[in-house]
């Protein structure tokens, strides 16, 4: 998707289910969101068209270096929980507000005073936490841009979905590490669990020991555009 000036507004959104993920930096927007929030939420979210993805597996630390590089500062933190849209309970939403930095974007000396803040610089700190200890499924959506809760003509907001979160590092501060794999063929008849598992072939271990998690995709910024590259 291209981000340009009739894009104001990138939103980089992580969605998990446990609160305890949600980095202590990260103000929390009370109460749980209502019935009637969650409908309105919906109905945005179906206006929306997929541009990107999903991929699985995908690092996306580098989209917050590509955003600022190209116009974009981040202007608000905050982590909501909401309701399943299709069962009981509620999910974990950490989202990051960026917006592009141009004549119309006039900000007010309260709004300096808060993003200058060493409470949101912390925040900021929690994003970028969520960015470099996990990996996602990624996906970008190109939706309308809102205000005052109305659609504007002409304008849109880029949507940054990510969820399926994979820990990279462990709570001890050291990165998870997992044997790499390979497969081989198999010869012979195969077992009842090897014919489960893809026969005529099976994985194996690969190397002396176990090595730090590999992402499979990078999504970032090619110029002024978001794309995903395979690893």
């Amino acid at each position: 998707m291209q981000l340009n000036k009739n894009v104001p507004a990138v939103v980089v959104q992580f969605q998990f289910t446990k609160r305890s993920s949600v980095p202590a930096w990260i103000p929390t927007v009370p109460p749980p969101e209502t019935d009637r929030e969650k409908e309105k939420r919906l109905n945005r979210q179906g206006s929306g068209r997929l541009v990107l993805g999903p991929q699985e597996n995908s690092s996306v630390f580098k989209i917050l270096e590509g955003l600022m590089a190209n116009g974009y500062a981040i202007v608000n933190v905050k982590h909501e929980e909401r309701r399943n849209d299709n069962r009981p309970g509620t999910f974990q939403v950490v989202q990051a507000t960026f917006w592009r930095a141009d004549e119309n974007f006039t900000p007010m000396d309260e709004f300096l005073k808060e993003v200058q803040s060493e409470a949101f610089e912390k925040a900021c700190e929690g994003i970028v936490q969520l960015c470099v200890c996990n990996f996602w499924r990624v996906r970008v959506y190109d939706n309308p841009f809102f205000r005052r809760g109305e659609p504007v003509e002409g304008l849109h907001c880029a949507t940054i979905c990510c969820d399926v979160k994979k820990p990279t590092v462990q709570g001890n501060g050291e990165p998870v590490l997992v044997w790499q794999k390979a497969r081989i063929d198999i010869e012979g008849p195969p077992t009842r669990w090897q014919a489960q598992d893809g026969y005529p072939s099976r994985p194996v271990r690969v190397g002396t020991a176990p090595q730090p998690l590999i992402s499979s995709h990078t999504l970032l910024m090619n110029n002024d555009t978001i794309v995903i590259v395979l690893e």
